[in-house]
């Protein structure tokens, strides 16, 4: 056999090999990924879900007292703000629609929409918690399989 016909062999079967890696190379980068983000969620998210809903029961006790706590309920909507960004990063895209619209709704409260503004974003909050801890459960009946 002659150097040029093993040549043509190698490149023959060198082709298929290479992109077999390829497509294998791929396959466990999108596994390792899927796996990163199951961690990520199992670790970060309780906590995170218990955060918010400290934070939702202070909206509560706001509502109560509402037209003197005007200051107080600035400061615990844009802690839940932050606490819900951080949730959306951890969500997957299709689960992230209920908490970007209650980011936009307690990025744009006005004190002056008065107690049903805060009162819509209180029962928007309860409504993100409790989808949340579905999701949560959900995650953990996954796992079992």
């Amino acid at each position: 056999m002659s150097l040029d016909t093993f040549a043509n062999y190698a490149a023959i079967v060198g082709l298929p090999v290479s992109l077999v890696s390829l497509v294998v190379s791929l396959v466990v980068l999108s596994q390792v990924s899927e796996l990163k983000k199951a961690y990520l969620f199992a670790v970060r998210v309780p906590d995170l879900i218990e955060r918010l809903k400290k934070q939702t029961s202070r909206v509560s006790v706001h509502l109560s007292s509402f037209p003197s706590s005007n200051d107080e309920v600035v400061v615990t909507l844009a802690l839940a703000s932050g606490t819900l960004k951080s949730l959306a990063a951890k969500l997957p895209k299709t689960q992230r629609t209920s908490i970007i619209g209650l980011i936009e709704m307690t990025g744009a409260y006005n004190p002056a929409d008065g107690v049903s503004g805060l009162r819509n974003i209180y029962g928007t909050m309860l409504r993100v918690v409790q989808e949340l801890e579905d999701l949560q459960k959900d995650r953990q009946w996954e796992n079992l399989k």
